[in-house]
């Protein structure tokens, strides 16, 4: 709650300080392609399946959505704080023989985050802006939903891993827009990765955010 208000207070610190200077703002939306980098077996317990296993990772189609202020520095420069909602985690999938029979266990694995990216924004042409800079995150939820299947039999069960997940989330965002000349609306394309271990399990695995993002938007001046 307390890193909740933190973030809170810091975007619309932000947004008071450069009010009365030349400020855009607006909002945006759109999809998220998620996976989970780093040891394989997070949120699937390796236990669960005995003798050779298999594993693999894939990805997850969810969404963002949220707004932003632009702060404009000069013809080319801009700073941009963002608030947005973002659907992240992977699927991970491990498979091997139990007592003769091929077991495949799978784990959906959703996190949920609140993030503020601080952006530097550069304009090299007309409509067309670069973006870069740091992106916090703040965990509001988790969960796995695991699969057990073998033998012609499977097994569902969810589970809220949120104790076993980093409340806090940091990394780094890359992306573009462009702004469709005389309207407001503008398309962007992103990817954040993240640097910090998000795995607070026991033991020393160690796991990180990779985001795809493709968004739309609208901004107001």
């Amino acid at each position: 709650m307390k890193t909740t208000l933190f973030s809170l207070a810091a975007f619309f610190f932000l947004f008071t300080a450069v009010r009365a200077q030349s400020l855009d703002y607006g909002v945006k939306a759109g999809l998220n392609i998620s996976s989970i980098g780093g040891d394989a077996n997070f949120g699937v317990d390796p236990n669960t399946v005995n003798g050779d296993q298999e594993a693999s990772t894939s990805s997850r189609t969810t969404v963002h959505f949220g707004f932003f202020a632009q702060y404009t520095l000069d013809e080319q420069w801009a700073f941009r704080p963002e608030l947005i909602y973002s659907a992240q985690g992977g699927t991970l999938s491990y498979s091997g023989v139990f007592s003769g029979f091929t077991i495949t266990t799978t784990s959906d694995i959703r996190l949920d985050y609140l993030q503020l990216p601080l952006l530097g924004v550069y304009t090299p042409l007309n409509g067309l802006q670069l973006q870069a800079g740091p992106q916090l995150g703040l965990l509001i939820n988790a969960e796995a939903e695991t699969t057990l299947a073998g033998n012609g039999d499977s097994e569902n069960s969810t589970e809220d891993i949120k104790d076993s997940v980093n409340g806090f989330d940091f990394g780094v965002a890359l992306g573009a827009s462009y702004q469709l000349q005389a309207t407001g609306f503008f398309f962007d394309a992103r990817y954040s990765l993240g640097l910090s271990n998000i795995n607070d399990s026991e033991g020393d695995q160690s796991n990180q955010n990779n985001v795809f993002q493709l968004g739309v938007g609208y901004r107001f001046n």
